[in-house]
């Protein structure tokens, strides 16, 4: 997808979710999902870098170790905005 724009950017609070489809592993259809990303599942982390690769993206997070990447699915991450107001 040539107009395809991250949903998400540096700051912003999200939560991933682990995918119900029985496809997660096919990489025929993107990227796959991976047995350590199952550490990242209900956690909330603040996004520290995006790039961009095509119809998906690459995501480090803000408390995670610099070389803990993983290129996530929109599907696989939720916006997490709550305020104490």
């Amino acid at each position: 997808m040539a107009d395809y724009k991250c949903p998400f950017k540096v700051g912003d609070s999200v939560m991933v979710v682990k995918p119900d489809s029985d496809d997660i592993y096919d990489t025929t259809k993107g990227p796959g999902w991976v047995e350590e990303m199952d550490d990242y599942v209900g956690q909330h982390d603040i996004i520290r870098e995006v790039e961009e690769l095509g119809d998906h993206y690459r995501i480090r997070f803000a408390d995670k170790d610099f070389y803990d990447d993983y290129i996530w699915k929109d599907d696989w991450l939720v916006a997490v905005n709550y305020t104490l107001f």
